[in-house]
């Protein structure tokens, strides 16, 4: 319960308020587990797209992911899903551009509705070029944010690997 209660900490100093959005991220393991989590805490719909990776199978991060949400309360707010269809996209407001959901490219973001908006994972300064694709989101009118890791309540360095 110690890492909800900081969940619940970290989304009223924010003051993130995700009620009535669909957020489209990646169910994952480790410390990324906690990206559905920290979302649906804050009051949003949330798919969450997995697949096998060389740190845990689907299977397990889907079984993980379901033990989080039945935990805290939370089971109605998160789906977990192996494939991403077009309805998937056109019902995201927003789609973080977590590793399993890359690329974020034409194929994908076409499907999305006008007032969507793509949340990097990541600073700006370390844009890829295969893993979103900015001109078509220029194109498109979504807005890519990114995040300031350094921001003194967010302390990113000090837990990622």
């Amino acid at each position: 319960m110690r890492e909800y209660k900081l969940i619940l900490k970290a989304i009223d100093r924010f003051n993130l308020r995700l009620k009535g959005l669909t957020v489209l991220t990646e169910a994952a393991s480790g410390n990324y587990k906690w990206g559905p989590v920290i979302a649906a805490a804050a009051g949003a719909k949330v798919i969450a797209f997995t697949k096998n990776s060389r740190y845990a199978s689907a299977a397990d991060v889907i079984s993980e992911t379901a033990k989080l949400t039945k935990k805290f309360e939370i089971a109605d707010h998160i789906d977990v899903v192996t494939k991403i269809d077009r309805n998937i996209l056109k019902n995201a407001d927003i789609i973080t551009n977590s590793g399993f959901l890359r690329p974020l490219n034409k194929n994908k973001l076409k499907y999305c509705k006008d007032t969507a908006v793509i949340s990097l994972m990541w600073e700006t300064w370390e844009y890829r070029e295969n893993d979103i694709d900015l001109s078509y989101c220029h194109q498109k009118g979504i807005p890519v944010l990114g995040v300031n890791e350094s921001h003194r309540f967010l302390q990113t360095l000090s837990y990622l690997g």
